[in-house]
């Protein structure tokens, strides 16, 4: 083999060399995320409405998907109906009876009592009759039996017309709020199951997956959204463990993207107590060193970066 071939050969396999290398140990590499949500289908049924597309930025409330809900709004409609109708008879109640309806009942017992009274004396005269021996047993019972009768009748008048002026009792008050409660609690109920028929965004943020279309089927439980909130981006990084116990939540670092000049500021979120991998327990000290953890580290002023760009963390 000549010198040239033989040069040749040892930087080859010096570059391959330094190319096995591992990272240097202040370097933890990873990639730049954020925060997602994953928004599912409560209810199975149809996609009736789908305002939204993959790529569109939403906010707060925003209506992203409607599900068929004849059913649901139905049962709303008659919720609400009787709601509406145990209302208006407990209010009935609270407001009391027309003044012309008192008036009307007191009359009736008015009357009542006068027709008692002409029983009265007809009984007397019945009774003054027998004595003389006119008439018979049977025209005298008659006359009795007219005179309770009246009597009846006008006890019962008067007590509907006191049960008018008076006002409802309060055991019957209670009732009726009772049902006007029940019929609200109905209403709550129809409107949570209407509302599950509808998905809109918790945040705002960006739609990342959509992958059903208007008058689709589903399943409840089945994703729909993937929605990735307006929260700032944070490197997903996995330290090695000789450098875990020299960083904390709120430790600053600088992270490294290709392509771009300047450094970014980064702050230490979380730190994952637990290795990524093999239990710390089952190694040896020597293994140990090699364990990784996971960290995620907020980093400043990268809204504009792609998600899923390479990065370097330069630790302290």
């Amino acid at each position: 083999m000549g010198l040239p071939a033989l040069s040749t050969v040892l930087i080859g396999i010096g570059l391959l060399l330094h190319g096995c290398q591992s990272q240097p140990d202040h370097i933890a590499l990873g990639t730049l995320e954020r925060d997602s949500l994953i928004l599912s289908a409560l209810v199975s049924q149809q996609i009736v409405e789908l305002p939204v597309t993959e790529g569109q930025k939403v906010s707060q409330g925003q209506l992203l998907a409607r599900f068929k809900d004849d059913s649901a709004q139905a049962q709303l409609d008659y919720a609400e109906a009787q709601l509406r109708l145990a209302q208006a008879t407990l209010a009935e109640l609270q407001n009391g009876t027309r003044p012309e309806q008192i008036d009307s009942a007191y009359a009736a017992w008015q009357g009542a009592l006068a027709n008692d009274k002409e029983a009265l004396l007809q009984l007397q005269r019945t009774q003054e009759l027998y004595q003389a021996n006119a008439i018979g047993r049977a025209a005298l019972d008659n006359a009795r039996t007219f005179k309770d009768q009246t009597r009846a009748q006008a006890e019962q008048l008067q007590q509907g017309w006191l049960e008018l002026r008076n006002g409802a009792r309060e055991e019957v008050l209670q009732q009726r709020q009772a049902q006007v409660e029940a019929a609200q609690a109905q209403v709550r109920i129809a409107k949570e199951s209407l509302n599950q028929h509808r998905i809109t965004a918790p945040s705002s943020g960006l739609i990342d997956l959509s992958p059903w279309h208007q008058g689709d089927s589903v399943l409840a439980g089945t994703q729909v959204f993937r929605l990735l909130t307006d929260e700032p981006p944070y490197a997903r990084v996995y330290l090695p463990e000789t450098l875990r116990t020299q960083l904390q939540t709120g430790s600053q670092v600088q992270i490294l993207i290709d392509g771009v000049d300047q450094p970014f500021r980064g702050v230490v979120r979380t730190i994952r107590s637990q290795p990524a991998f093999t239990p710390y327990f089952a190694l040896n000290e020597n293994e140990r060193s090699r364990l990784m953890y996971l960290a995620k580290i907020d980093v400043q002023d990268a809204e504009a970066i792609a998600l899923g760009t390479p990065l370097e963390v330069r630790l302290p």
